[in-house]
């Protein structure tokens, strides 16, 4: 007979994936040389390990397997280590995510479905672009230039810098009140400064720079660069706990949802320019704010984000589109 279709919401058993001899340690989310990221653009996740010493690596998940199986623990999927091959008088990007980890983030600068890597300091923005889609770029990072005389690219390790932006204090991803998420819905991220009745954005421009005015922009003259958004929520809580930037009516723009306790509050983007007043989800499934459990997730298919409440043996999710 044909298979029955799995319902929404419900998962396979787990499927083991190997990883190569030795490395199990290395291979940990707890590691903080170890970073989860699509660093070849095919769609699937790898993960970056990049400790601090001359030369790095990452996995990659490849398939070993029946090439007509449809179950994934029939595809024989495994981890491979991939060296990065630096020339041998480069240096490695200097990028700690251990010491500097708290001031970093991986994420998509500029549409090209490869993640870089940007970090805040005291005095600039430091951007370290996915150079995967140019020759010999494969799991690099850095900037580039294209020399026109020999139709070629030349790279390098060092990161674009911009000015460090500013909104009365210096922006810093360390800060629990600066996040990431597409405001304006252009497909790029920009940085977002959230607060109890204010909501600042930056618009990402790509190439490490983001702020409205001019197409370049120094070290101070990071002031005055932002978007302020009218109507920002004024009922979030002040520590932000429960609070999210995700797009759950799929119109490409980042909405505020705050989950409380047995209750989800929307307010819904309005094209980057502000936001619609409160809507309230009730009866929702229990979230206490002593056990964050809360991620966001199509989990049924429809194209729009739902809110996926995970404990223990007991997943629920709610649409908040209907």
């Amino acid at each position: 007979g044909s298979p029955t279709p799995a319902e929404a919401g419900t998962f396979s058993d787990a499927v083991s994936v190997p990883v190569p001899a030795g490395l199990s340690g290395v291979f940990n989310l707890n590691n903080a040389n170890v970073v989860p990221m699509d660093i070849d653009g095919d769609g699937r996740s790898d993960m970056l390990h990049m400790p601090r010493v001359a030369r790095y690596e990452y996995f990659t998940p490849v398939r070993n397997g029946d090439a007509d199986a449809t179950r994934p623990s029939q595809q024989g999927w495994q981890f491979a280590y991939v060296d990065v091959n630096l020339p041998r008088d480069v240096t490695d990007p200097r990028i700690d995510l251990g010491r500097d980890g708290t001031h970093i983030r991986a994420f998509d600068v500029n549409n090209d479905h490869l993640i870089d890597i940007v970090r805040t300091t005291g005095t600039v923005m430091q951007t370290w672009l996915n150079l995967g889609w140019l020759p010999g770029g494969d799991g690099r990072f850095g900037s580039y230039r294209y020399l026109a005389g020999s139709d070629s690219y030349e790279l390098s390790t060092a990161p674009y810098e911009s000015c460090l932006l500013h909104s009365g204090t210096a922006i810093d991803f360390d800060d629990p009140e600066v996040q990431l998420a597409d405001m304006n819905g252009d497909g790029i991220q920009d940085i977002v400064q959230m607060r109890r009745g204010r909501i600042r954005y930056w618009p990402g421009r790509g190439l490490g720079l983001w702020g409205v005015g001019p197409s370049s922009c120094d070290r101070g003259e990071g002031a005055g660069r932002y978007v302020e958004m009218t109507t920002a929520p004024p009922e979030i809580n002040a520590e932000l706990s429960g609070v999210y930037l995700h797009d759950v009516n799929h119109d490409g723009a980042s909405d505020v949802v705050q989950v409380r306790f047995d209750e989800v509050d929307v307010w819904f983007n309005e094209a980057g320019r502000g936001f619609t007043p409160r809507t309230i989800l009730s009866r929702t499934p229990a979230a206490p704010a002593f056990a964050p459990r809360v991620r966001f997730v199509d989990i049924d298919g429809s194209g729009t984000t739902d809110i996926v409440f995970g404990n223990a043996g007991r997943y629920e999710w709610v649409d908040p589109m209907g």
